[in-house]
């Protein structure tokens, strides 16, 4: 199955998300959203348990058949 949508959830200081913004390559496919992770730019706990990357995951799972 095709992705339909895909949700960026980047820190703007995470120096290892080198591109911070996908939609202008990808178009409407892709929402870019900006988070602040504090001192842990890159650590995966701040990126999972920000609010942005809890809406994307419950819009996915409402989009479910």
């Amino acid at each position: 199955m095709p992705v339909k949508a895909w949700t960026n959830v980047a820190d703007s200081g995470d120096a290892v998300a080198l591109v911070k913004e996908l939609a202008p390559s990808f178009g409407g496919r892709i929402s870019d959203v900006p988070v602040h992770n504090g001192a842990k730019a890159h650590d995966v706990r701040p990126y999972l348990t920000a609010r942005e990357t809890g809406r994307a995951i419950g819009r996915a799972l409402a989009r479910r058949p």
